[in-house]
């Protein structure tokens, strides 16, 4: 059986525990796939479309998080697989064997340099090249 719970960032809105979104009143939204895997729902604040990422909104509704840790994992390594037995919270430092390295380092590197440029709710995009942040990396050895 699928169960809902209302967003707390969007309260006129829920998610399920399979990675679904609805407006409370509604059927289930369409939702956007980004090139990189992740599974994105759109909602709208302030006149523009804000995106979030399904995966970190099933989280917070149906995985505890008691250390606080502020990543989220997909299990299985499906980062279209939002459902909340195929998710857990992590650091954001962890890399996961057989998981996208490069991925990994460069959000953990750029995190730590302060080189990241938050453009909304699960949004980051990196103020470095992958060239800068492998310079930097081979410069630390």
């Amino acid at each position: 059986m699928v169960r809902w719970k209302t967003i707390s960032s969007h309260p006129s809105y829920e998610v399920s525990d399979q990675g679904s979104v609805k407006k409370k009143s509604g059927r289930p939204k369409a939702l956007n796939s980004k090139p990189r895997g992740y599974v994105t729902a759109g909602f709208y604040e302030g006149g523009r479309v804000r995106y979030t990422l399904v995966h970190h909104l099933v989280a917070e509704a149906f995985v505890a998080n008691p250390d606080g840790h502020k990543g989220v994992e997909h299990i299985d390594g499906d980062l279209s697989n939002n459902h909340a037995e195929n998710l857990r919270w992590v650091g954001r430092k962890v890399i996961r064997p057989g998981g996208n390295r490069r991925a990994a380092l460069r959000s953990q590197w750029a995190e730590e340099l302060g080189a990241l440029d938050t453009r909304g709710a699960g949004e980051v995009s990196p103020a470095l090249s992958d060239g800068e942040l492998l310079d930097i990396l081979a410069d630390l050895g």
